[in-house]
């Protein structure tokens, strides 16, 4: 048995390979074949092997992959998204490629601390900015 699920793993890597999956991402793909997480989360060609590797990370812990699989985001924007799960907050709020990672730990920041992060949400507010905003409405709620 052991040696035809190694052919099925193997005929399922060649597949992807065919499709012009990197070395690294093909790697990366059979972690998580071997993890038996579904390959329809992270199999993507636009996607680096580190943000494959976060997506099988945090469906295996159990976190709602959607976002992170929604598109391709550089490795701090990965981190940032990541952090958000683990917190456990919606991170479908700052999950764009429109806002940097700068700009995204600032909505995560606000949205851990209950913050109405509506009035900082938007991708032109540079994150120092947005840092002021952040900082202003904790202390209003703190006023509360």
């Amino acid at each position: 048995m052991k040696m035809m699920n190694n052919l099925t793993l193997d005929s399922q890597l060649d597949v992807f390979a065919q499709q012009g999956f990197s070395e690294c991402q093909l790697r990366e793909i059979k972690t998580g074949i071997d993890r038996d997480i579904d390959t329809g989360l992270y199999a993507n060609i636009e996607f680096s092997p580190y943000q494959i590797e976060t997506i099988i990370r945090c469906a295996e812990a159990g976190y709602d992959t959607t976002e992170l699989s929604k598109e391709y985001f550089n490795w701090s924007q990965i981190n940032e998204i990541h952090r958000g799960l683990q917190q456990h907050v919606d991170v479908s709020l700052f999950a764009d490629r429109k806002f940097d990672s700068s700009q995204m730990r600032q909505i995560r920041l606000g949205l851990i601390r209950k913050l109405d992060v509506s009035q900082y949400l938007d991708e032109n507010i540079m994150s120092a900015e947005m840092a002021k905003i952040r900082k202003r409405l904790e202390t209003e709620k703190k006023r509360r």
